[in-house]
């Protein structure tokens, strides 16, 4: 049908469309907005991680730089081959010796009082050797609820202090040291530990003992 000006006249949109058109007009900011501000907040988090990324690369490079620092003040242990090391005895474990007790050094070491460690290396077939290198003791006491150990003393002897504390016939075959405490036991148990690395083949071994000691007031002033 047409209209005065022969023109036919134009569809009346229904309800449901009108009320679409409405809502995609309200919409239509709104999903711009938001999609500006989830390509800002996109940009923000790649810059954090680019500079995230810097930081653990700097990070990685100083770590190198002290390794290399470490690794010239520290060369490498050169050690026989291991074929070569196959035809000797070599220390396989260590063990700390039970009689491994509190001691009075009497006059000559200023008094002090410690410990008397007793230690053996041995082979992988349980023989005893006087292997030498870098030793650490450490004795602690540990708390009887849950909470730190409290150290009573740490001592380090070089190979050539191991030499001299080895005592070898009657039955002894041992090395000894004289370890005087920072801190005296405040308990009768007590645990000794022991780090080794051997001067030959650059093997780090270790061994742990726990003894009951006797009390430091009763401990003989020569044994």
């Amino acid at each position: 049908m047409k209209n005065r000006a022969g023109q036919f006249p134009r569809r009346l949109l229904s309800p449901a469309a009108v009320l679409l058109s409405l809502l995609l007009a309200a919409c239509g900011p709104d999903l711009a907005k938001s999609n500006y501000e989830l390509r800002h907040e996109l940009a923000d988090k790649n810059g954090q991680l680019a500079q995230d990324k810097m930081k653990i690369a700097n990070r990685d490079a100083q770590v190198a730089d002290l390794q290399k620092q470490l690794a010239a003040g520290n060369p490498p242990l050169q050690t026989l081959p291991t074929d070569r090391l196959a035809q000797l005895f070599t220390a396989a474990s260590i063990q700390l010796r039970n009689q491994s007790d509190v001691w009075d050094f009497g006059p000559a070491n200023g008094g002090k009082a410690g410990f008397r460690i007793f230690l053996r290396t041995l082979t992988d077939d349980g023989q005893i050797i006087p292997a030498t290198g870098t030793l650490t003791l450490e004795a602690f006491e540990l708390p009887a609820s849950p909470g730190e150990p409290r150290r009573l003393g740490a001592w380090t002897f070089t190979g050539e202090e191991m030499k001299k504390n080895w005592y070898a016939g009657a039955g002894a075959n041992y090395f000894a040291f004289n370890c005087p405490w920072t801190t005296p036991p405040t308990q009768q148990n007590i645990t000794i530990t022991a780090r080794f690395t051997d001067a030959l083949t650059g093997r780090h071994l270790e061994a742990t003992l726990t003894k009951a000691i006797t009390p430091p007031a009763t401990t003989a002033s020569a044994k």
